[in-house]
């Protein structure tokens, strides 16, 4: 082989073999482009090389091609995990936020979708993942969690206000959709404009991230209104910033056997509402599925008969009325009448049927001590009869 060798050029020789002719170079010609498949070609040869050549002679795969596939392969795996650790993350944060893990699955659905799109956009046109790209599915995940959060912290907020969740829905897109759009067109123009850069990898990153800006957009004013009208989440930041009276919330009936953490919750899913001195809060002859709780000041209850107005009692923070209508819908027996300005909480029956499913523990323990409260309403009507029997059993004796 040595003598047959000489009859070449050193020229044509050079990027072959050595000098000494100790090391040979066998270039491989190929027309792989699935970096996946080449790598797994290449630890193939890896493993039968040795046993082709013989345990005296050392083999090493070597080539820029190879360089860049690694490199690669190498960038697509820190990217598979960098997004999983900031979902990850994420996951974490929103389920604290919203103090349950259904939260922050529920939180990540429409931070997914932009991403989704983005890696189906790069497979279609057959754009390459480099660094450029790679940053993309990071910042749309930024983006789409920014926007869901917006949009559940203001559904949240009216609800308490209403116990009509579909509108609350319609008012939370209303109030959010201007500022989104915006910031969204505004972030894609500005990326935008890295597609006039000469440099490939920066057109390609300017593109998918104006793009990415506005699939997020589309998944958080289509997709994240579908899923808060099916969900009912409290955010723990509600939950901490409730200011209310200690006293309130352990002295009153219907908060009986909850922790702190569980009065607080259970007050964030009713209804807050706000009446003046001298306001009806309920009126008689009326019908309502509600149950009031009252928060601060002073109501009185007030019973019609002709044109007389009859005193029957006075009530303050942490009492019930409303409770009989709560359980079955009758006409309202008394008027209840703002003393002072009033702060209530309205307990709604369709509205706790509905929160049943996302907050079970709470309005089934609501219910049970409604229960206990008209159960001792009852056995008070009762001892009232009966004392008033025993009264007319000793006017008829005498």
């Amino acid at each position: 082989m040595a003598q047959f060798l000489l009859f070449f050029h050193r020229q044509d020789l050079k990027n072959y073999v050595s000098h000494d002719f100790k090391r040979a170079c066998i270039v491989v010609r190929h027309n792989i482009s699935d970096s996946n498949v080449l790598n797994r070609y290449i630890r193939e040869l890896k493993q039968v090389a040795p046993r082709i050549v013989g345990p005296d002679t050392k083999v090493n795969i070597v080539g820029a091609n190879l360089m860049i596939n690694e490199a690669a392969e190498d960038l697509m795996t820190a990217q598979v995990k960098s997004l999983g650790s900031l979902l990850v993350v994420i996951f974490i944060i929103t389920s604290i936020m919203f103090t349950s893990f259904k939260g922050g699955i529920i939180s990540l659905i429409p931070s997914l979708i932009p991403v989704i799109l983005m890696f189906g956009i790069m497979g279609f046109l057959k754009i390459p993942l480099n660094p450029g790209t790679a940053m993309v599915a990071v910042i749309s995940i930024g983006i789409a969690i920014d926007g869901t959060l917006h949009l559940f912290s203001r559904y949240n907020e009216l609800c308490r206000r209403t116990s009509d969740y579909d509108a609350a829905v319609l008012e939370t897109v209303r109030q959010e959709a201007t500022p989104m759009v915006s910031t969204s067109l505004a972030l894609a123009l500005g990326f935008g404009i890295l597609l006039f850069s000469n440099f490939t990898i920066i057109a390609q990153f300017g593109a998918l991230s104006a793009a990415t800006m506005l699939f997020s957009l589309f998944a958080n004013l289509l997709i994240t209104p579908i899923i808060m009208s099916q969900v009912r989440l409290v955010g723990l930041h509600q939950i901490l910033a409730l200011n209310m009276r200690i006293e309130v919330l352990e002295n009153s009936p219907l908060l009986q056997g909850m922790t702190n953490y569980q009065k607080r919750k259970a007050i964030l899913i009713s209804e807050l509402n706000e009446f003046e001195k001298g306001q009806l809060l309920m009126k008689k002859g009326t019908f309502g599925r509600s149950m009031y709780l009252i928060l601060s000041g002073k109501v009185d209850v007030l019973r019609k008969k002709g044109t007389l107005e009859r005193h029957i009692a006075q009530l303050g923070p942490g009492q019930i009325f409303g409770e009989i209508g709560y359980v079955k819908e009758i006409q309202r027996t008394a008027d209840i009448r703002a003393v002072t300005p009033v702060e209530v909480l309205r307990f709604d029956y369709k509205k706790l049927e509905q929160d049943l499913k996302f907050f079970p523990f709470i309005v089934a323990k609501l219910n049970f001590n409604i229960s206990r409260v008209l159960g001792e309403r009852l056995a008070e009507t009762n001892e009232i009869i009966d004392n008033q029997a025993l009264v007319l059993d000793e006017k008829a004796k005498s």
